[in-house]
């Protein structure tokens, strides 16, 4: 018992000095950290985006000078932010190396003398032109637009001449066996393949239309039977009226049958 309780003392002592050692060391660093930016040669840069990385402040700041140092405060450790769905697509041995900071992080960057940290503050904002580069490049020059069109419609109209002259040539000629294969084109708006365009009728050709008689003659037995009644009166009115006229023409001697 008394070795057990001596190595768990043992044991304590060794964490604790681990834990003063570490303690010492994180001060010794922040101590050296901000002596680092006293010099006036660091910027300070609050409210960065989560996903900021050491490439994006370089990018940004780099035609004002060169950074010597970026030092972040507020990041993610991978076992906080990083579930166990999100490390299984990558196969084992493999981690995601990228930190992701908090909301509201901050970052210290440290240029290599003061002058290009004067360049920094001196900064100005440029004017943004996205939206009308997208409108630029989503959208043609509309001279250059012009031109292409004309141009494909002058090679269109080729096409199509050549298309009409073919079918003028192939109309009502013979071919190898001696058959005639004829060519029906549409009075209005014929296309060059011997179709026909159906268009709307204009005005004045509505205005000379005849009206069409929507009804059926003869189409039902009724209308059949009043039709041959109609006629056989009308014939046995004929032949009284003729009946007549012989009467009159006799009566005046003037009838000659032969």
């Amino acid at each position: 018992m008394k070795k057990n309780k001596k190595q768990r003392s043992e044991k304590e002592d060794f964490n604790n000095n681990n834990e003063k050692d570490t303690n010492n060391e994180d001060k010794e660093e922040e101590q050296s950290l901000k002596e680092l930016y006293n010099t006036g040669r660091t910027l300070f840069i609050s409210n960065l985006p989560i996903d900021t990385t050491e490439n994006h402040i370089r990018n940004l700041f780099k035609e004002c000078g060169s950074i010597e140092q970026i030092n972040f405060r507020g990041s993610f450790n991978k076992d906080e932010f990083q579930d166990d769905a999100l490390q299984s697509g990558f196969s084992q041995g493999h981690e995601l190396s990228r930190k992701f900071l908090i909301p509201g992080a901050i970052a210290y960057v440290v240029f290599q003398n003061s002058d290009e940290l004067k360049n920094v503050i001196n900064m100005k904002q440029k004017e943004r032109v996205w939206n009308i580069k997208d409108q630029e490049i989503n959208r043609p020059d509309p001279h250059k637009l012009q031109v292409e069109v004309d141009e494909y419609m002058r090679k269109f109209e080729e096409i199509e001449e050549e298309k009409r002259k073919e079918l003028e040539e192939k109309q009502n000629q013979p071919d190898e066996e001696g058959f005639i294969t004829v060519t029906r084109a549409g009075k209005r708006n014929a296309n060059t393949d011997g179709t026909i365009t159906v268009t709307a009728a204009k005005p004045e050709e509505i205005k000379n239309l005849k009206p069409k008689n929507k009804e059926l003659p003869d189409f039902y037995r009724f209308q059949m039977r009043e039709s041959k009644r109609n006629k056989h009166v009308e014939l046995r009115k004929k032949f009284e009226e003729d009946k007549k006229k012989i009467e009159r023409l006799k009566a005046a001697r003037r009838f000659k049958p032969y």
